[in-house]
C-alpha cells in the first residue's frame, strides 16, 4: 500500500537532506502538493539529521498527521544517526495514549542500509521511543504505540524476523534506562542482584551472586569498604552463557555502583542528581545479556 494511502495517526517521512526524485517518500511528496520538497528552500526545514517538520490534519494523505524527519546526507548518515532521527520523530507521535504511526524511509536510504537494518531499526525504535525517564511521574509524558507499520514499496521475506529481533534489541532498552533512571532506594546492590538472577532464570543462564563472606574470601577488601558507607551490603553479580561451544571466550564487565556519594565534599550538588546512573555499566552488561539469544 502507498504510504499516502495508509490510515494512521502518525506517517512519519525519513528523508535526506537531498529528497530522491522518486519512490515512497517522493510520493507522499507529491501527494501533498511537494509541501516537504518546497519546505526545503525555505529556512526551517534542510533535512539535516534529526532535523523536524511537522504538518497537522495533513491534506493529500490519508494520515492525520505527517512528522518528516531528516537524516542529513546519505553518504554521511551511519545507523547510529538513523536512530536518532527516527526516534526524535516517534518521541514527537507517542505523548498522547493509543497512538498509531507508520514510517516510511526514502529509497536512498534504505539502499544504503538494506531492508533488513531498516527493518530491525524500526522494531528498535517503536519498543523503545516511548520509554523516558518520567517513572516517578504521576502522569506519564510518552506512550506506547497502539499500533506501528514499516511501509515498504514490496514485500520483503526476512523483514518481519527482523521487526521482531529489533522490538527485542528495543526492550533491552527499555531494560537498562528503566535500571538507571530508578533511584537508589529503589535499585541497591541486593534489588539488582535479584533481577540479575531472575533475568538469568528466564534465559537459562549461570548466575552467582557473592555476598560479604564471599567477598572477604575473594579479598575483595576495597568493594567491602566502600560499601560500609552504605546501608547496603555489598554484592558482585556473574552471569554466564556457555552455549557457543568452542567459541571464544568474552567477558562484559560493567561498574555497578548504584550511588556514587564518593567525593561529596567536593561535588557539586547538581552532580549528585545524576550519580544513581554510576551502576550503568552494570545494568548495559545485562541488557546486553538479555540479548543472547536473539
Amino acid at each position: 500500500m502507498p504510504a499516502a494511502s495508509v490510515e494512521t495517526n502518525w506517517l512519519i517521512v525519513v528523508t535526506p537532506e537531498t529528497l530522491a526524485s522518486a519512490g515512497p517518500v517522493a510520493d507522499v511528496d507529491t501527494a501533498m502538493g511537494q509541501a516537504i520538497s518546497s519546505s526545503k528552500t525555505r529556512s526551517d526545514f534542510k533535512g539535516k539529521a534529526k532535523d523536524l517538520l511537522t504538518f497537522y490534519q495533513a491534506t493529500g494523505v490519508v494520515a492525520e498527521n505527517v512528522v518528516v524527519v531528516g537524516v542529513g546526507e546519505v553518504s554521511e548518515c551511519d545507523l547510529r544517526v538513523l536512530r536518532q532521527s527516527l526516534l526524535a520523530a516517534l518521541r514527537l507521535c507517542c505523548t498522547t495514549e493509543q497512538q498509531a504511526v507508520a514510517i516510511v524511509f526514502d529509497s536512498e536510504v534504505v539502499e544504503r542500509f538494506g531492508i533488513e537494518s531498516i527493518a530491525e531499526l524500526f522494531g528498535d525504535c517503536v519498543t523503545s521511543a516511548p520509554t523516558d525517564a518520567g517513572i516517578y511521574k504521576a502522569e506519564r509524558s510518552h506512550f506506547p504505540f497502539r499500533e506501528a507499520r514499516l511501509v515498504l514499496t514490496a514485500a520483503h521475506s526476512d523483514a518481519e524476523a527482523a521487526v521482531t529481533k529489533g522490538a527485542i534489541i528495543g526492550d533491552a532498552c527499555n531494560l537498562v534506562k528503566d535500571l538507571v533512571n530508578r533511584t537508589a532506594e529503589n535499585i541497591n546492590p541486593i534489588s539488582f542482584a535479584q533481577q540479575a538472577v531472575a533475568l538469568a532464570d528466564e534465559l537459562g543462564l549461570e548466575s552467582l551472586v557473592l555476598a560479604d563472606e564471599e567477598l572477604e574470601k575473594e579479598r575483595m577488601g576495597a568493594m567491602l569498604a566502600v560499601a560500609r558507607g552504605s546501608a547496603y551490603p555489598a554484592r558482585m553479580v556473574r552471569l554466564a552463557y556457555k552455549g557457543a561451544g568452542d567459541g571464544p571466550t568474552l567477558a562484559l564487565v560493567g561498574k555497578g555502583v548504584t550511588f556514587d556519594s564518593g567525593g561529596y565534599s567536593i561535588k557539586p550538588s547538581d552532580s549528585m542528581i545524576t550519580m544513581k546512573a554510576d551502576m550503568a555499566g552494570a545494568a548495559t552488561a545485562m541488557g546486553i545479556l538479555s540479548l543472547i539469544h536473539i
